[in-house]
């Protein structure tokens, strides 16, 4: 576990080090103070106990300070005193606490924003590849587990331990032997059972990880699929699934927590236990007398009420910790990569004003042979209306993805007006694009037009023009409050081929310079078809407009058409050319 520790530590900043370093040292000074109030509440009773003692400080202070006190008065000031001192300790202590946290919370609320960023940073072929449940998993339940389970009893148990060193040190100063016996006794203890049950603890964390990501994926599929689940009466099967992991979360959860806390009980038996055995020490074998031992008691008692939470706390933590230490290595590297991210400096717009190019270009998704893209040439001038079109699987996506910049090119070259594309987030002001599949807010249908601007800041001139060249009106003439309408969770009041609609206008709205509309009016009825396509003939000759379409007549009026298959460009011209000379686009067409 040290070294998982030290991973943890690794993984923090600079400043997140200095301040447990900080931390730590108020936690020194405070235990110092506790010590002080030991030693004070330990002489008040040794003067209590022993009335030669109290006479022979009176007599100090009237020698030295000439004053005058009576014993009782002079209890009186000293029981003071030691209220005092008991006090200030207490309130110390809740300031400790009330420290450890913030720093702890504050330390975790960067590490998760950090991890969530980092996430934000990756390219798209990232996402391609991982799962985004699990991406989910890890910034809302993993990292709050790693904050929660990990790094705050991870800082309370280094705090608690320099207690217990300093409280140890001092009453060895007092009574070595005993001290020994007395320290030895509690920490083997402590030890006996860690060692015992640290296989159980091991097996609990990783049933924890594993439940964790499991559930987060049965939610989000079952989500996805509430509509099939319904018509296909499988509810049920989510249901259960969920519950079998939930199930087994919870019982490992149950048996890290009773671990935890089970050994307090018997501490707390076997501080009265070392207590007597002192008793009967020092009354039996020493033949000292009780008023003699009863200052040694009180540190004793003292050090046990101040130790045995510490100790407990301690073990309680570790418990805690290695139940939940496996979590590191869900989010470890994602965090050391994240750093990579925090200095990145935003990148230069690259201007697009004459044509972009594509020679030689391959791409694979993995190390296989196997080519998405296959030696790609293409040319497309500004304000040219491209078409590209092929059966599925022929790259036409793929292709698409490059032009976005989403993918980079294994080899071959990418540029804009000649010059090569090597920073490809400086090309992303240039693309609006409009998917297949739409994804909308849970929001206003101002605010999903305007994506990612905040509703303060939105244009309002922009959401007129995109929602007129949208064909938008009519819906939001059909809501009560207009733009300012709620939509739902993914635009579910509205239909399909609306939503298509409103992530066009979402498009239009960024007046970026090149549109690309992938399957856009796939979703949409005839005439809402035509409409949009009146749409972008307007913008024809204004806009650079790229469409990948099934149905050709959609790309009838582009300047010139792109045939794919397998990954390569096997034809080109305009529809009339294409028609004339390609039988498989002719086959196409049938199905238009």
């Amino acid at each position: 576990m040290v070294r998982k520790i030290k991973q943890l530590w690794k993984i923090l900043s600079h400043e997140q080090q200095k301040k447990l370093l900080l931390l730590q040292f108020i936690v020194v000074v405070i235990s110092i103070f506790e010590l002080i109030t030991i030693g004070v509440v330990a002489s008040f009773m040794g003067i209590i106990s022993n009335s030669e003692k109290l006479d022979f400080y009176l007599g100090l202070l009237s020698d030295k300070y000439h004053l005058n006190l009576q014993a009782t008065n002079a209890l009186l000031w000293f029981s003071f005193i030691v209220l005092i001192f008991l006090t200030v300790s207490s309130l110390l202590s809740v300031i400790m606490t009330k420290r450890i946290n913030q720093i702890s919370l504050e330390l975790g609320h960067e590490l998760t924003t950090r991890l969530f960023k980092y996430y934000q940073n990756r390219d798209w072929l990232y996402y391609v590849k991982n799962n985004s449940s699990s991406l989910s998993n890890k910034v809302l339940i993993e990292s709050n587990r790693l904050v929660l389970n990990v790094l705050i009893p991870t800082v309370n148990t280094i705090s608690r331990l320099v207690f217990v060193f300093l409280i140890s040190v001092s009453i060895f100063y007092y009574d070595i032997k005993t001290s020994v016996f007395f320290v030895l006794f509690f920490i083997s203890s402590y030890v006996l059972i860690s060692s015992l049950l640290k296989k159980r603890l091991h097996r609990n964390g990783k049933a924890i990880t594993d439940s964790n990501r499991l559930k987060s994926r049965i939610v989000k599929e079952s989500f996805i699929n509430t509509k099939t689940a319904i018509l296909l009466n499988k509810r049920k099967y989510f249901v259960h699934e969920f519950e079998k992991q939930s199930l087994k979360q919870s019982k490992a959860q149950a048996s890290t927590k009773t671990i935890a806390g089970a050994p307090r009980y018997m501490m707390e038996w076997l501080a009265y236990v070392s207590m007597i055995m002192i008793i009967l020490l020092n009354l039996i074998i020493k033949g000292d007398d009780f008023s003699s031992i009863l200052p040694l008691l009180t540190i004793y008692g003292l050090a046990a009420f101040k130790l045995l939470p510490s100790l407990q706390q301690v073990y309680n933590n570790v418990a805690v910790i290695k139940g939940n230490i496996s979590v590191l290595d869900v989010l470890k590297s994602d965090i050391e990569s994240s750093f990579d991210f925090e200095n990145k400096n935003d990148s230069l717009n690259i201007p697009f004003n004459e044509f972009i190019e594509i020679s030689d270009g391959c791409f694979s998704y993995d190390e296989s042979s196997h080519l998405a893209l296959n030696s790609i040439n293409l040319k497309i001038n500004k304000f040219e209306k491209i078409g590209v079109v092929g059966h599925s699987g022929s790259g036409k996506s793929t292709l698409i993805d490059v032009l976005c910049g989403l993918l980079e090119l294994k080899s071959g070259s990418f540029k804009a007006d000649g010059k090569s594309i090597d920073d490809l987030s400086g090309w992303y002001h240039n693309i609006s694009y409009v998917p297949q599949s739409v994804s909308l807010l849970d929001s206003t249908i101002a605010e999903n037009i305007a994506f990612g601007v905040s509703y303060e800041n939105i244009d309002w001139e922009k959401i007129d023009k995109a929602i007129e060249l949208s064909c938008l009106n009519e819906l939001v003439d059909s809501f009560p409050n207009g733009v300012n309408s709620q939509l739902g969770e993914n635009g579910i009041q509205i239909s399909g081929g609306q939503r298509q609609r409103i992530s066009i206008a979402r498009a239009l709205y960024a007046e970026s310079e090149i549109l690309i509309f992938d399957e856009a009016t796939s979703a949409l009825d005839g005439i809402t078809e035509n409409q949009i396509m009146e749409s972008i003939e307007k913008l024809s000759g204004k806009k650079t407009i790229i469409m990948i379409a099934h149905r050709l007549k959609t790309i009838r009026n582009c300047d010139r058409i792109y045939f794919m298959d397998k990954g390569k460009i096997v034809d080109e011209g305009n529809y009339d050319l294409l028609m004339m000379n390609n039988s498989n686009f002719r086959e196409m067409d049938k199905f238009a």
